[in-house]
C-alpha cells in the first residue's frame, strides 16, 4: 500500500504541475506566482517523504530477520494519510476544474480516500504502532536516555 500511495501521490503532483504550467490567470501562468511555487514545494516535499517512508519500510521488511507487521502498518498509515494531503493540495491548485471528470485527479481523490480504510483503517493501525512503541519502552527501555 505504501508503494501504491507513492505512485498515486506522484501522479497527482504531476497533474497539478502540468496544470499550473498551462493555466493563465490575469495574463500570467499560475506557475509563475510565488504562492503557487510555495504550494508546489510543499506538495513535492510530501511526495518525497511518502517515497522515503515506503522505501524505508520495504528495506526494513527485506533486511529484518523477522518482519514486524506493526512497522509496516505504520508505514501504510503514514503514506496513505500523506497521499490524501497531496491529492487534496494538488486538487486545490487545479481549482474547480479538477473535480470534473475531464481531469483524472478526481479519481485519484476517490482512490486516496478509499486507501484510508483498505488493509486496515489508518487510525487503528497508528494506534497499534503506538501500542508497540509503548511495549518496547516498558520491556527494553526503548527511547530512554
Amino acid at each position: 500500500m505504501s508503494h501504491i500511495a507513492t505512485g498515486l501521490a506522484r501522479a497527482a503532483f504531476e497533474m497539478a504541475l502540468t496544470y499550473v504550467h498551462e493555466r493563465r490567470q490575469g495574463g500570467a501562468l499560475l506557475a509563475d506566482l510565488q504562492l503557487t511555487q510555495f504550494r508546489l514545494g510543499g506538495i513535492g516535499t510530501k511526495v518525497e517523504t511518502i517515497r522515503a517512508m515506503a522505501r524505508h519500510v520495504a528495506h526494513y521488511t527485506k533486511c529484518s530477520p523477522q518482519a514486524h507487521p506493526y512497522f509496516t502498518a505504520a508505514g501504510k498509515a503514514y503514506c496513505c494519510t500523506e497521499l490524501m494531503n497531496v491529492v487534496r493540495d494538488s486538487l486545490h491548485l487545479m481549482g474547480g476544474v479538477g473535480l470534473t471528470r475531464a481531469f483524472p485527479i478526481e479519481k485519484l481523490l476517490r482512490d486516496a480516500q478509499a486507501m484510508q480504510i483498505e488493509d486496515g483503517e489508518n487510525n487503528l493501525l497508528q494506534m497499534h504502532f503506538g501500542h508497540l512503541l509503548s511495549r518496547l519502552h516498558k520491556q527494553e527501555g526503548w527511547g530512554r536516555n
